[in-house]
């Protein structure tokens, strides 16, 4: 995505610093040990809708190319699978301990079956 940006609105996008900064921001906001599923689920609805703002914006502007939205649609489509996927380890991140029982039950079935 980098070089469309490049190409349509010059390098000042690809700033280092500006990134370094607005990672460091990410990382202030989402970052920590504690609720890493919640977190990263929060910061992929986010950037969805950032994304999406930002796609409306450069279509206003008349600016986006389809090369560009074909871009963010991939992106989008990729943090759209992760919101998913934290979306079913968060529910089921609720009784860690139910479904470590329930793992166990089944492979000593497994198990069980197998030395017969």
């Amino acid at each position: 995505m980098a070089e469309k940006f490049v190409g349509l609105f010059g390098e000042e996008p690809l700033d280092m610093t500006l990134q370094a900064k607005v990672i460091q921001q990410t990382m202030t906001k989402y970052g920590g040990r504690s609720g890493i599923i919640e977190n990263s689920l929060r910061a992929e609805k986010e950037f969805l809708e950032l994304s999406q703002h930002t796609c409306d914006k450069l279509r206003e502007e008349d600016v986006l190319s389809m090369g560009l939205e074909d871009a963010f649609a991939a992106v989008a489509s990729n943090a759209e699978e992760a919101v998913y996927l934290l979306g079913q380890a968060s529910s089921e991140e609720e009784d860690p301990i139910e479904r470590v029982v329930a793992r166990t039950n089944i492979l000593r079935k497994l198990h069980k079956n197998a030395s017969k």
